[in-house]
Order: structure tokens, then sequence, then C-alpha cells
């Protein structure tokens, strides 16, 4: 299944022919893991992944690059977004974001996020674009799907965040922000639980709430204590219809 993006969302993103304009680093072909191609990659770079299971935290680091699934190139929502597995194995976040060179020059795209400790995406000084992702089961004290920390800012388009929870610390369980604005635009977040509050509430918490300020046409923003449940994206990827992936490790890839 093919679905249109709307232009506000495609504006944002980094287009196909930006991934042409740099080099082009591809895993698994070219590089076992993500951990090799993010080694190899220099600053612009594009790391373009192939359906698979891919184990252990992904450090960005200070980098600004774009990893993205082969979702880029098809915007088939049907298939590589969850198939293509980055798991943090329940002993680290899926993906970490570190640095204050890290701007929405980087970009993370089209990922199913999963088994997060300390968050599924973990964000320090770090402000990048975290677009078109299924972000489910990841866990902590502070944010469940998402953590930011130390002015981090970033905007987070299009991405399905169910299943995550918190225990302990301040709560937000799809969304924590102690310092900096993040944005969120479209996103479908829904299911998301605090055993230590209301089962429906506290979505997002910090210090900080998520802004709404910029792009009001396509903002979903999320104020304090609210219910879990927010309405779907335009482009909503909770009817998508897994198929088995292939890559170094497909095992757990769903059925």
């Amino acid at each position: 299944m093919k679905v249109r993006i709307s232009l506000i969302i495609l504006s944002l993103i980094i287009p196909l022919t930006t991934l042409k304009a740099q080099t082009t680093l591809r895993v698994p072909s070219q590089y076992n893991t993500i951990h090799e191609a993010l080694d190899a990659a220099s600053e612009g770079d594009s790391i373009i992944v192939s359906p698979g299971m891919y184990r252990g935290m992904v450090d960005i680091g200070g980098k600004n690059i774009i990893l993205a699934s082969e979702f880029i190139y098809n915007q088939d929502t049907s298939y590589y977004i969850m198939n293509t597995v980055i798991s943090g194995e329940d002993t680290a976040s899926a993906v970490q974001f570190y640095g204050s060179g890290i701007t929405t020059n980087t970009q993370l795209i089209g990922f199913r996020l999963t088994n997060g400790y300390n968050s599924g995406i973990y964000c320090n000084g770090s402000s990048p674009i975290i677009a078109m992702n299924f972000i489910e089961g990841n866990t902590g004290e502070n944010g469940g799907a998402i953590a930011c920390y130390n002015n981090s800012s970033p905007l987070i388009i299009n991405n399905i965040i169910t299943g995550n929870s918190v225990s302990g610390g301040d709560g937000g369980s799809a969304l924590y922000a102690s310092s900096g604005r993040p944005y969120l635009i479209n996103n479908t977040i829904v299911g998301n639980h605090d055993p230590d509050r209301r089962p429906a509430a506290n979505a997002a918490a910090g210090p900080v709430p998520p802004s709404s300020d910029a792009l009001p046409a396509a903002r979903v923003a999320l104020p304090h204590n609210l219910p879990s449940t927010l309405p779907r994206s335009r482009l909503s990827l909770a009817r998508l219809n897994p198929k088995h992936g292939g890559g170094p490790d497909d095992s757990l890839c769903p059925p």
C-alpha cells in the first residue's frame, strides 16, 4: 500500500534527490551492521537500511546524517517500516542522539523502534527529525517512547507511538522533555501506560511541554496529562500489514 505524504511533511524531510548528493551507505549489503555504517559515515551522508532485525542501541553520535529504511525511496508503509526493526534489547535505548551538533539535518526515518530501556529514543542536547517510525514497547523512568534532555528540540513527525510505558521518575509514557521544546506534527499517540498514574493519562510530562508554536496547520500538541489517545495522523501506520523481513537477523520480524 502506498500513501501520499502531505507537502508540509515532505518539505521537512530531506528529499530523495538530496540523498544522492552525498555518499549513501547501505546495510547490510555494504556494511553488516548499522554501527559499522555509522563509523564509516561522514557529515551529510545517508545510511539506508534493508528490512531485518538490528539488535543493540544505535548511537548517532554527533554526526548530521540521514538514517532511513528503504521506505525513504518508495513511501510504502505496508512493509518497510514494520520490518526494519531496531531493538534496544531491553538494555539500552533503541536510538540515541547525543550532542549539540545534531540538528534537523540529522533524520531518523522509517523504522520500527522497540525494546528500548531508558526510552526508545534518547535525545541529549540534540534536535533531529524523527519521522515515519513505529515506536512501541519501550520503557523508561522519564519518557517511555522519547526522552529529551539538555535543550533537545526534535521535530517528531508522523510517527505511531504506542504500547510504551514509564515507571517512577517524572513520567511521560510517550514523551518527556526536561528542557528544549520538542515539536509534534501529525503523530498517532495511543495506548501508552504509566502504572503509577491513571493508565490513560500522562502521555507527556516534564518541566517543558511540547511546543505548538510552529507549523500550526499540521501540529498535534501534547499538553500535560492528556488522554493517551489522540486523533490519528492523516498518514496512519496503525493499519500496517506486517510481513516477514530479510536481513542479517530476521528471526523476530513479525510474520
